[in-house]
């Protein structure tokens, strides 16, 4: 379009702009001007007009209206609204670590599943009898690269705090940050907004590493290692106002942490959702148990979506988060 034709006066949307589009703006007009701006700034600000009035003066100074909620359309009911998914990020086996890399690893057929890495689970395996139930475990899986790495200073964590931190926790807080990243949204623009966090997560074993031994077990092993916090971290790092919710349904545990943010955003519970899941076997116990029940672990420890009945599990660590 001609930018003789563009209509200040008119609603941006009418030109084509989409919600990905709404948010790279915000981002780039941060980048341009050093004002920061809300992912939704293009919708409380619908023309190019009202914008730039908002990017020079600022956001208007409501008066104090009471308990009243004037912060939504009274005409627009809860759910009449799309919900778009506008930022992704993964952490997966086959050394898959961002969207980009998945969908080559789908075009390609690529199988993630390989045997157990060596040094994994050193920490257990020095115990000759535990050396041997892994031995003769089913341990083919699908494994991360660099379970251990972290970047504790960035997230302004102490390296004490770090290492009681359940895996778990720290790919949480790093896959957030990469998904508003591939979003284009600047944390600092939620930063005491209302955007909630559902993350999906079934496994805490780390917890038998960093309280093996009651009498050195440091404090930060507590919220380390504790379900709740894994969605709670985000929240406190990030400065989300929205719900913290860690969700647990075994399996489904990262489905039904979408489900749950998606009826954030239709319910007004929240204006912005991060969701996702993670899951780490950090240690033999899980692998071993199985294996010992038997009818859990897939007998060929591969996958394939082809296949008209599912033979197992493969024993799964990864991670992927969505806003």
């Amino acid at each position: 379009m001609s930018p003789d034709r563009i209509d200040d006066s008119a609603p941006m949307v009418e030109m084509g702009l989409s919600s990905r589009d709404a948010v790279a703006m915000a981002a780039d007009i941060e980048d341009l001007t050093g004002v920061t701006l809300t992912a939704t700034v293009a919708f409380q600000h619908p023309t190019i007009e009202s914008l730039a009035t908002r990017i020079i003066e600022g956001e208007p100074e409501v008066p104090d209206a009471g308990d009243e909620d004037w912060s939504r359309d009274p005409k627009i009911a809860a759910g009449e609204f799309d919900i778009a998914v506008i930022g992704l990020s993964a952490r997966l086996p086959g050394d898959v670590n961002s969207p980009a890399q998945l969908w080559e690893a789908l075009l390609e057929g690529r199988d993630a599943i390989t045997d157990l890495p060596e040094g994994r689970w050193e920490e257990f395996t020095a115990e000759p009898r535990i050396a041997e139930r892994v031995a003769q475990a089913a341990t083919r899986g699908g494994y991360l690269k660099d379970i251990k790495g972290f970047d504790a200073e960035f997230f302004t964590l102490s390296k004490m705090e770090a290492d009681n931190m359940d895996p778990q926790q720290r790919m949480a807080l790093e896959l957030t940050w990469e998904a508003l990243e591939n979003a284009r949204i600047p944390a600092s623009s939620l930063k005491g907004e209302s955007v909630g966090v559902y993350i999906g997560s079934s496994n805490n074993d780390y917890s038998y590493l960093s309280v093996a031994d009651p009498t050195v077990t440091h404090p930060y092993a507590i919220t380390g290692n504790a379900s709740s916090i894994i969605a709670n971290r985000v929240s406190y790092f990030y400065d989300f106002r929205g719900p913290s919710v860690a969700v647990d349904t075994a399996c489904s545990s990262s489905l039904v942490a979408v489900h749950q943010g998606v009826k954030a955003l239709r319910s007004g519970e929240a204006d912005v959702v991060v969701a996702g899941g993670v899951n780490a076997l950090i240690t033999p116990v899980v692998t071993v148990g199985f294996d010992e029940v038997g009818g859990v672990l897939a007998p060929t420890a591969g996958s394939s979506l082809s296949r008209r009945m599912p033979t197992g599990t493969a024993g799964p660590r990864a991670a992927a988060c969505s806003c």
